[in-house]
């Protein structure tokens, strides 16, 4: 019932929205200079409401530091500033992904500007990125759901990262590790979908696949100064990919983790060390090998 009432106020909304796009596609009259001297200071303040670190009001408030006698905000048509305003305002009050989803969409049909900020590669990545935090889903759901250009890219490359992570026969796909990193994949990136509620990261998925993109994960990651994601990052059970490992048994990817720089000492939100899942398990060459780990740090 609740999926079905979501999605009936996600139609409402569309068509609500849909008004708006049609006088705002019209309405759209900046001649060059206004656009080139004072489209920035416009768009970071979108980009910054969108991000929530600002207020809808900083929009038509003159900035100390405004080095132009008109904010561009307040040249724009006032029917188009009002229908901006109200799409924010959507956004930011959002209490469904689809609502969000559906005003970003929006916004990004009102001038050339606005879609350019809502397709930017990197700051995409940010809005998928904030939405799954705020309505608590994996970052893969929320790319679907987002629709733009940039997030229907950002959606493929993903997934082929995830084939990539989860196939017992990852020389056979048409893309490798480097090649998917060399187009700006995205290694913190969350998948959900594995018979249970997790989040999973593209190192959990290989922690749980023995077919060799976890070492070149780690290889790849180490190269970088450890830049490209969180080794230890946990799942929503505190899980971290070192404790996964510890539970699955798999004894060859707990050393990969740990010669690649895994804490083997995090717990999970119950308290429970990857070397008491060890133990649980009862496997003494993986609680040897964990215990060893243990003792080098201190």
């Amino acid at each position: 019932m609740i999926l079905l009432r979501q999605g009936y106020e996600g139609q409402k909304m569309i068509k609500k929205i849909s008004s708006f796009i049609a006088f705002l596609l019209l309405a759209t009259t900046f001649n060059a200079y206004t656009m080139e001297s004072q489209q920035p200071s416009f768009i970071k303040t979108v980009r910054n409401i969108l991000r929530r670190r600002a207020a809808i009001n900083t929009l038509w408030q003159k900035q100390a530091n405004e080095p132009y006698s008109s904010f561009a905000f307040t040249s724009l048509p006032k029917d188009m500033q009002h229908h901006i305003i109200h799409l924010l305002s959507l956004y930011t009050t959002a209490d469904s992904l689809e609502t969000a989803a559906f005003t970003i969409n929006a916004l990004a049909q009102v001038n050339h500007e606005l879609n350019g900020l809502i397709n930017n590669p990197l700051f995409c990545l940010e809005i998928i990125k904030n939405c799954a935090k705020k309505f608590n889903l994996s970052e893969q759901a929320v790319a679907k759901t987002l629709k733009t250009k940039e997030a229907k890219r950002r959606e493929k490359l993903q997934d082929k990262l995830y084939q990539l992570c989860s196939s017992f026969s990852p020389d056979k796909l048409p893309h490798s590790l480097q090649s998917l990193v060399d187009q700006g994949v995205d290694l913190e990136f969350t998948y959900s979908g594995f018979g249970s509620d997790m989040f999973l990261t593209p190192l959990m998925i290989a922690c749980t696949v023995n077919n060799g993109i976890l070492k070149q994960l780690c290889t790849l990651n180490n190269n970088n100064a450890g830049k490209l994601f969180n080794i230890n990052r946990c799942n929503q059970d505190g899980e971290t990919a070192l404790f996964i490992c510890a539970q699955e048994d798999a004894i060859d990817n707990i050393q990969i983790l740990l010669n690649a720089g895994a804490d083997p000492e995090i717990p999970n939100y119950n308290g429970t060390t990857p070397l008491q899942a060890a133990g649980l398990i009862g496997n003494q060459e993986i609680i040897d090998l964990i215990q060893n780990a243990i003792d080098k740090k201190i």
